[in-house]
């Protein structure tokens, strides 16, 4: 009987510990990792653009709404797509983003993760939606990528945002804003 109990407390450590390994998501995606090191830019903008607070996102989902939102700013402004990045009060152009959907693999070597988002780009003058569009992005983190599935989580939230904010940041750039 001792040995049983024994055993069974073995267990449930071991089995404790793997819960954690997966389901910790490493304290959510990392903002500065969501940033894409490339995106191909049709057009530059001579007009100021305001970024709105995302929403939609969740810290258990492991993309926030304000780690999205750095990492979208910073990447308008790595890119130069439009003259700066300022306050929505004061911009002559407001985005919005909303996180529509995204997965959550609970168990897995490899982690396959889709990103929906809803973009929308406003003019101040008459505060009506120029463009909206739908940013469906995929990202693919493997086992070689990280050995503890909560890293390996967070690469694959981290690189799923990096893409959908890239996919964005083309379309918004393909725009024929005056």
């Amino acid at each position: 009987m001792k040995n049983i109990q024994s055993y069974a407390k073995k267990c449930s450590i071991i089995l404790s510990a793997a819960v954690m390994l997966i389901l910790l998501p490493g304290c959510g995606a990392d903002a500065r990792r969501m940033i894409p090191d490339s995106v191909v830019v049709t057009n530059t903008f001579p007009n100021t653009i305001g970024v709105a607070e995302t929403v939609g996102g969740q810290n258990q989902a492991g993309i926030s709404n304000e780690a999205y939102t750095q990492a979208l700013v910073n990447a308008l402004q790595k890119f130069n797509v439009f003259k700066k990045v300022v306050s929505p009060d004061t911009a002559h152009y407001q985005l919005y983003v909303t996180i529509l959907s995204y997965d959550r693999p609970v168990v897995g070597l490899n982690f396959d993760i889709t990103l929906e988002t809803r973009w929308e780009l406003s003019s101040k003058c008459n505060n009506k939606a120029i463009w909206t569009n739908t940013v469906i992005s995929t990202y693919h983190a493997s086992f070689a990528e990280a050995f503890i599935a909560a890293e390996r989580l967070k690469k694959a939230y981290e690189g799923v945002a990096r893409q959908n904010i890239a996919e964005g940041v083309e379309k918004i750039s393909k725009l024929n804003l005056k």
